[in-house]
């Protein structure tokens, strides 16, 4: 038995390594399981996903900023929120999104870079949302 969880788990991670993804393959399962969406509308939204993080990382303008912008899809509704160094780098985070197959609309919440770390902070705040967010019962799907 002890062989065996060790070969699935080197299977596991051989297998996140080739496909070149993180530790949230193994959380994708839970996350369609309890999403609303169907199976197939949430590998669709996945799909988008992953495919403007890919033309934002490959994109000389929009890579400054790669880090510091988080995508999310919902619908083929995509989200856009982070902190940019310039305007040239949220009209090419925008058109990029615009040119991706799939997406039926785009809304962004970005801010200017600031000079000083606030991460801390964001993590303290982001914290207490969460926790909201687990205690309320309407959002326990989330």
């Amino acid at each position: 038995m002890k062989k065996f969880l060790l070969c699935l788990a080197g299977a596991a991670m051989a297998l996140s390594m080739v496909e070149g993804c993180t530790y949230s393959t193994f959380l994708s399962p839970y996350r369609a399981a309890t999403d609303e969406r169907s199976v197939g509308a949430y590998l669709d939204d996945t799909l988008i996903k992953e495919k403007i993080q890919a033309k934002l990382l490959k994109d000389n303008d929009a890579r400054k900023a790669f880090l510091d912008i988080s995508v999310s899809v919902h619908r083929g509704r995509v989200v856009m929120v982070g902190e940019i160094p310039n305007k040239t780098v949220r009209k090419r985070a925008i058109q990029i999104a615009q040119i991706t197959k799939g997406v039926k609309k785009i809304d962004t919440y970005f801010l200017p870079k600031a000079n000083k770390s606030t991460t801390a902070a964001d993590t303290k705040i982001a914290a207490k949302v969460k926790r909201r967010f687990v205690s309320d019962i309407d959002l326990k799907g989330f």
